[in-house]
């Protein structure tokens, strides 16, 4: 599990690089509640249909790196 956790948080972190400031934002707005709009993030696989950040392992990267 350790392994896996450290592996994440390399690839999630090199994925937040190539995210522009808005899809950032949506990304933190997220985690407030407030849904993602932004069709890139769900095209990316980050947000659900509904906006909210698609995986436990992503929502918890966002509250730790954030």
């Amino acid at each position: 599990m350790d392994h896996f956790q450290t592996e994440a948080s390399a690839r999630l972190r090199e994925l937040w690089r190539t995210l522009n400031e808005r899809e950032q934002q949506g990304l933190r707005d997220s985690l407030a509640g407030i849904p993602a709009r932004r069709r890139s993030l769900r095209v990316r696989g980050l947000v659900t249909e509904d906006g909210d950040v698609f995986g436990e392992v992503l929502r918890e990267w966002l509250r730790e790196e954030l």
